[in-house]
């Protein structure tokens, strides 16, 4: 679900008590993995974005931080239309179902919540796609699993876009 201009991440695995700290390239933006989850690197997902997936759950990840300068969206809404609207228009989701938006606030940030369910490569799935605007940043965290694992995932989801953090701008 990625759109064009994206900028360059890549992941820094760090922390205690099984949880991660994965930062992109940039130390701009922040997550934290659940217990259980670990970085990879998803078949047909450029490297250049924060990956991790939970071997046990089936679930994974894709995190995609893009600075509100180098695009011309005016909102967070905005943004959020334009990356589902493209990722229709590819039809890699057969059968493909969507509710949402969902508006919510994550740290005191505006963000955007869809749910898209599918079948893709005969399996189906279900995807929970957060967009969250901070300062400086429109960011996506795109987060699947198969509906067998959708219940034990959410928690999970969850704590992962609510961890996302901007960094600092470095001097």
């Amino acid at each position: 679900m990625a759109i064009p201009a994206l900028l360059f991440l890549g992941c820094i695995a760090s922390g205690a008590d099984d949880s991660k700290v994965l930062q992109s390239k940039d130390k701009r933006v922040q997550i934290i993995l659940p217990e259980g989850w670990e970085t990879t690197v998803l078949a047909g997902v450029l490297e250049r974005h924060i990956q991790a997936k939970s071997p046990d759950k089936g679930a994974f990840l894709v995190v995609i931080s893009e600075p509100k300068g180098d695009l011309k969206f005016k909102s967070l809404r905005e943004y959020a239309d334009a990356t589902m609207r493209m990722a229709r228009e590819k039809k890699k989701i057969e059968d493909r179902t969507e509710t949402g938006p969902k508006e919510l606030k994550i740290n005191g940030a505006d963000a955007i919540q869809y749910e898209v369910s599918g079948t893709t490569k005969n399996v189906k799935v279900r995807f929970l796609d957060t967009y969250i605007e901070t300062t400086t940043r429109w960011n996506q965290v795109n987060t699947w699993t198969t509906p067998s694992h959708w219940d034990e995932t959410q928690d999970d989801f969850r704590a992962i876009y609510q961890s996302l953090t901007e960094q600092p701008k470095s001097p």
